[in-house]
């Protein structure tokens, strides 16, 4: 049996195991949360795959059917002044309700529509991993990853990490994760940081994560981006913020806007 490796989905640990371990239901050794071991990857695979969360199933209920006597049809004569008039209202109403959903369709674009212009007048037509000259867009956080146009769901920040998703709860569509090197969030108030391809050091992580079927995958990123980030200062349990971010993926990924972060309580393994 060949080993692979695999990140917790709660607390992102690695793990490692054999691909007999497939599909069974173990306890992650740093978050202790329950999760599944999911199906070994391809050989020579360059992506981390990673676990899903286990959740008890809730009981099902059932409705009764209820059933309902079928109607008698009885014969009446309307004359064809009232059929005729029955025609007319109903064609109205058809032509009023076409002239409404074209009405909206032109007043507000679409969220496909809304992020692809904001693709163009954030970044303009060409694509760079540079800060010369970076100015955060007055826009809702949002961009396009691995080809997908991107708005968050929820954005939160825990454990020193800033977490903007897409998605289900537990199992998210799309994410981007930025991991600080910090414990406290809150040690994030009032920071900037302008993050260069070539910066070494202490740099945070970046961790793209997506479904692909059932799995969850990801791609995880120490150097060679560009990000603009500025952190404001905390009220009622959130933190505001701006973000420029650039990828060098495949698909040239990006995240610019602002956000207003909620802060969540650190997460420790259980005794």
């Amino acid at each position: 049996m060949s080993e692979f490796r695999f990140n917790c989905p709660v607390c992102g640990q690695h793990i490692a195991t054999d691909s007999g371990s497939s599909g069974a239901q173990i306890e992650c050794p740093t978050c202790f949360q329950s999760i599944i071991v999911p199906q070994a990857p391809q050989a020579h695979t360059k992506y981390i795959l990673s676990a899903t969360q286990y959740i008890k199933p809730q009981p099902t209920t059932r409705l009764a059917s209820a059933s309902f006597p079928a109607a008698a049809r009885r014969r009446t004569f309307v004359p064809e002044f009232f059929v005729a008039l029955f025609f007319v209202c109903v064609l109205g109403v058809v032509l009023y309700v076409a002239h409404s959903r074209h009405s909206r369709s032109d007043s507000a674009s679409s969220p496909a529509e809304s992020t692809d212009a904001l693709a163009s007048s954030s970044l303009g037509t060409n694509w760079r991993l540079s800060l010369a000259g970076v100015s955060f867009p007055d826009v809702v956080a949002a961009g396009r990853v691995r080809n997908e146009n991107l708005t968050f769901d929820r954005t939160y920040l825990q454990n020193g990490a800033l977490v903007l998703r897409q998605g289900a709860v537990h199992q998210p569509e799309l994410a981007v994760n930025v991991y600080f090197p910090v414990r406290e969030s809150q040690a994030l108030a009032g920071r900037q940081f302008n993050i260069e391809t070539n910066d070494a050091g202490m740099v945070p992580r970046i961790v793209l994560r997506w479904k692909e079927g059932d799995l969850q995958v990801a791609q995880s990123f120490t150097n060679g981006y560009a990000m603009k980030l500025d952190f404001g200062s905390i009220a009622a349990d959130k933190m505001p913020g701006r973000i420029y971010l650039c990828l060098p993926d495949v698909s040239k990924s990006f995240v610019v806007g602002s956000f207003n972060a909620e802060i969540r309580k650190l997460a420790f393994p259980k005794q």
